[in-house]
């Protein structure tokens, strides 16, 4: 039982000591308290926090701690959408992988190619160079792989060296997204090499494990190669932009003298 006024009429309370404390709050402060209780009743039933005898608060530093988890996501999937790769251009160093063995095509001192080893070395860095020139390299576009040696992959009949380092029509090959069209070639994309014979690099058979050929016209899992980016080649940089050239302040006209 709470009583109000004392034998001087002014006010009194008496009861238990939660019903003083509760009477004697702003009502402001009651709302407050019960915003963190319902916060502390939630985080009970959903994450099963367990707040000490007497403290209310804790589902609410728990709600905060869910918030700053929530906005640290934000600012790792905006950072990853940032190193999001650009297209290949020529002179990117790159690593072709056969995707089924997970093997290197690799350029050896005496020019032989094979794709036995996985490794990202030296000797399976090559040069992709655009037959254009610089630029963007898109599907179709006709491209030189060249290797550490300085020398460039060759197609010669069906075989497949690096020994001339020439720039012609048997080093020269279409490289091709797997659905054709123009489309720019990605870091981790699959490619087609096509050589000037109409047949495209396999380097996935089977029965002839790690040896490099250009024997047939197919488009299949023999002749697919993942593009890796080993290293970014030169980029043009866009020129500053000039200042604007303020206009001349024209001269002042002179007042006309009295007659």
């Amino acid at each position: 039982h709470v009583g109000w006024h004392n034998a001087a009429g002014a006010p009194k309370l008496r009861g238990t000591p939660a019903s003083l404390a509760l009477l004697a709050m702003p009502r402001a402060c009651v709302l407050v308290a019960a915003a963190l209780g319902l916060a502390a009743a939630r985080a009970d039933a959903f994450g099963g926090a367990s707040c000490p005898a007497g403290v209310s608060s804790c589902g609410l530093a728990q709600d905060t701690l869910l918030l700053q988890t929530r906005s640290e996501r934000s600012v790792v999937q905006h950072a990853a959408l940032e190193r999001t790769p650009a297209p290949l251009r020529s002179s990117d160093k790159v690593f072709l992988k056969v995707p089924s063995t997970g093997k290197r095509l690799t350029i050896e001192p005496n020019g032989h190619v094979h794709t036995w080893w996985d490794h990202t070395g030296r000797w399976q860095k090559l040069t992709l160079e655009r037959a254009a020139g610089d630029g963007e390299v898109r599907s179709g576009d006709e491209v030189y792989l060249m290797g550490w040696t300085d020398k460039r992959i060759t197609v010669q009949g069906q075989r497949v060296h690096a020994r001339w380092n020439h720039k012609g029509a048997w080093q020269r090959f279409v490289i091709e997204l797997p659905g054709g069209g123009d489309g720019p070639i990605m870091p981790g994309g699959t490619v087609f090499f096509k050589a000037h014979t109409g047949k495209r690099i396999d380097a996935a058979d089977p029965k002839a494990p790690g040896t490099v050929r250009a024997r047939f016209t197919h488009k299949g899992s023999w002749q697919k190669f993942v593009v890796e980016l080993a290293e970014e080649g030169s980029r043009p940089t866009s020129a500053p932009t000039p200042e604007p050239t303020p206009a001349p302040t024209p001269a002042p006209t002179p007042a006309p003298t009295p007659a």
